[in-house]
C-alpha cells in the first residue's frame, strides 16, 4: 500500500513565501518518507490571500 502526505502550515506573518527553512524541511522530508514508500504531494502555505503551492511554483516536484 502507498502512502501520500499534504504538508500544510500557516505563516502569522502573512507571507505566503516559503523560506529557506520551509522548503529544506520539505525536501528532507520528501527523501526520509520515501524511505518507507510515503509520497509528499504538496505543501501549502496559509498566509494573507490565496494558499501558496510549493508544487505550483516550482519548489518541489510532486
Amino acid at each position: 500500500m502507498r502512502y501520500m502526505l499534504h504538508k500544510c502550515h500557516n505563516h502569522p506573518s502573512g507571507n505566503n513565501e516559503p523560506s529557506q527553512d520551509d522548503v529544506h524541511l520539505t525536501l528532507s522530508l520528501k527523501r526520509g518518507l520515501a524511505l518507507i514508500d510515503v509520497r509528499v504531494l504538496d505543501h501549502i502555505i496559509i498566509g494573507d490571500g490565496e494558499p501558496l503551492s510549493m508544487v505550483e511554483h516550482g519548489w518541489i516536484v510532486a
